[in-house]
């Protein structure tokens, strides 16, 4: 049975953490474990059950309980979502902390630097910052599979420095001009790129990491035929796409532009449509997803949005 709002706060406030909420943060915490499979969030190593329990326990005893977290998100939640919503944002706080830096981790805090030091442009903040060159302002639109490609064709060929093997020191990977050049190439396709899309240009790019060492990529970069399957078991992304695959390409925009604090009036000229047109797409569009949400309770409401944003911005799993 789906546990509801009201059982959860009178629980934390007969008990603070009981059975109720902390299979909650496990559920959450199982989520999560598949949305972020990488083995940087686990110590390198592949999820099991234990490891997600593990997670959980962790959340619970460092942010839920000693940082206070888990009453700030009780009092300023007004219904079940908003409660899971704030939970999977520890949990997501949470595995950011554990992930390992790594040279591509470096680098693109290089790009960041670049646009602290007004070498290229940056609009926003934190994961939703938007890079592209100074003087532009262009309106970010995603980054779709098919782009993120060609982007890594048109750099292939600019010079990597590749890591000794009997060096102890990490390669730069880039010299600064040929950081500055692979900016150009990007930005020429891409006008507007966030952090993962260049996480997603420079992974395609670039082979594996190593402790000392970097193998060259001799291979030639071939763009996708098609599509991708969707991965065993990975729900959350088909559903992302069912909702998203009855959505025209202005109500994708749309989605994208809200997510990102757009205003509407700025969505309305660049759409072309009234803002009363806007405000009645946006809520529809919302709309359906709250109505996914309660169909799947399951799947915190977050990642769902988070789902669909990411399949909006990439076009993953889209046919026109």
């Amino acid at each position: 049975m789906t546990v509801k709002f009201e059982q959860l706060v009178h629980e934390f406030e007969r008990e603070v953490i009981g059975q109720k909420i902390y299979d909650l943060v496990v559920e959450l915490a199982k989520l999560a474990s598949l949305r972020f499979r990488s083995p940087v969030y686990n110590g390198q190593r592949p999820w099991t059950h234990e490891d997600v329990l593990d997670l959980a326990h962790e959340v619970i005893t460092k942010q839920l309980l000693t940082d206070g977290q888990l009453q700030r998100i009780v009092l300023t939640s007004q219904n079940i979502d908003q409660l899971r919503g704030g939970l999977f944002n520890q949990i997501k706080r949470c595995l950011s902390s554990r992930r390992n830096k790594t040279p591509l981790d470096r680098l693109v805090g290089r790009i960041s630097s670049l646009a602290e030091e007004g070498a290229i442009g940056k609009s926003g903040e934190g994961a939703d910052a938007v890079f592209h060159r100074m003087g532009d302002q262009p309106l970010y639109r995603g980054v779709s599979e098919q782009l993120v490609f060609r982007c890594a064709n048109a750099v292939s060929n600019i010079p990597i420095l590749y890591s000794r093997l009997e060096s102890s020191r990490e390669s730069m990977i880039y010299r600064k001009a040929s950081l500055t050049e692979f900016l150009n190439q990007v930005f020429e396709l891409a006008p507007a790129l966030k952090v993962r899309d260049f996480y997603a240009i420079l992974e395609i790019v670039l082979t594996p990491w190593v402790p000392t060492s970097l193998v060259p990529n001799d291979g030639l970069l071939q763009l996708p035929e098609g599509d991708s399957e969707i991965e065993d078991g990975d729900a959350l992304v088909a559903l992302a796409q069912n909702l998203v695959q009855g959505w025209s390409a202005d109500e994708r925009d749309l989605f994208v532009s809200k997510c990102q604090n757009i205003p509407d009036a700025t969505i309305a000229e660049h759409l072309n449509l009234s803002r009363p047109t806007v405000a009645k797409k946006k809520a529809a569009l919302f709309e359906g997803i709250r109505l996914a949400a309660q169909a799947n309770p399951e799947m915190a409401p977050d990642s769902i949005v988070d789902a669909v944003l990411s399949v909006c911005s990439t076009g993953y799993g889209i046919s026109e």
